[in-house]
């Protein structure tokens, strides 16, 4: 029984030491010399609420940091937002929209000048609505 113990352990340690330094390199951050300048813009026929957000870096002391901007839109209002980074693969960042609880979430690549849209529909019955990012 102890050999099959330490064979497992073996193959796990062996498989975590692979993986650990494949992961870490995966996560780098991308940051950008220059701003990139979007605008966010909602198109539902109510107010929305929300943040864009960067992806994850870490701080010199080890603290894990995440850059975000809130934003509160009435009916077809816009907001500029410029970011730097660090950016998600792909130039991109994650939009959630939010009521109490994120009711909606996704990346979407910006890309100087773009515009991310919000698009959203009350229900038929007048209860309840459906919100949404047209996320690229």
């Amino acid at each position: 029984m102890n050999i099959l113990w330490a064979c497992l352990w073996f193959v796990v340690c062996g498989f975590v030491s692979v993986l650990a330094p494949l992961s870490a390199h995966a996560e780098k951050p991308t940051y950008l010399p220059q701003p990139i300048c979007f605008t966010i813009i909602n198109h539902a026929p109510y107010s929305v609420y929300g943040d864009a957000a960067t992806a994850e870096d870490v701080a010199e002391d080890g603290t894990p940091i995440t850059h975000t901007a809130t934003f509160r839109l009435k009916e077809n209002e816009r907001e500029p937002v410029c970011t730097t980074g660090p950016l998600f693969e792909g130039n991109r960042i994650r939009i959630t929209l939010r009521t109490l609880f994120p009711i909606f979430e996704c990346k979407t690549m910006i890309y100087p000048g773009a515009e991310i849209n919000i698009q959203g529909a009350l229900n038929k019955d007048g209860l309840g609505s459906k919100t949404w990012v047209e996320c690229l």
